[in-house]
């Protein structure tokens, strides 16, 4: 294989072991996500459905995206846009983080929500296409 393609893979992989150790302690039940979610209003009902989304959409998607992708030939597309949905899932938001004090609470509790929804199932997607695409290649 070509050496540069190496570093440049190797470039990528450190790169997306950092963001996804940063993201996960980000996205723990007991950190920043949650605490902003309450800090900005929400109920315990609210909690208790960012929590389900966090520990249990993952995990319950990969069940639909399975499906989807248990007969393609090649993964790693679905495998890149998991990951890219993910950074704009999480970039998104460190925007809404950043103008949270001129967006009401509603819109701030809604956001919240959609876009851990965004990160937790393109992380399924991203995972069943890594899942199968290792295991074709070894």
């Amino acid at each position: 294989m070509n050496p540069n393609i190496l570093k440049k893979n190797y470039k990528a992989f450190i790169w997306h072991a950092i963001f996804l150790s940063l993201a996960q302690k980000f996205m723990d039940v007991n950190t920043v996500i949650p605490t902003m979610l309450i800090q900005s209003g929400g109920t315990p009902v609210h909690l208790g459905i960012l929590t389900a989304i966090m520990v249990g959409g993952n995990g319950f998607m990969g069940i639909f995206f399975a499906s989807f992708q248990t007969h393609r030939e090649t993964k790693k597309k679905y495998l890149l846009t998991g990951i890219y949905l993910r950074v704009l899932a999480l970039l998104s938001m460190g925007i809404v983080l950043a103008y949270a004090g001129l967006l009401s609470s509603t819109v701030i509790i809604g956001l919240i929500l959609i876009l851990m929804t965004i990160f937790s199932f393109s992380g399924a997607f991203a995972g069943i296409a890594y899942n199968g695409y290792s295991r074709k290649s070894n």
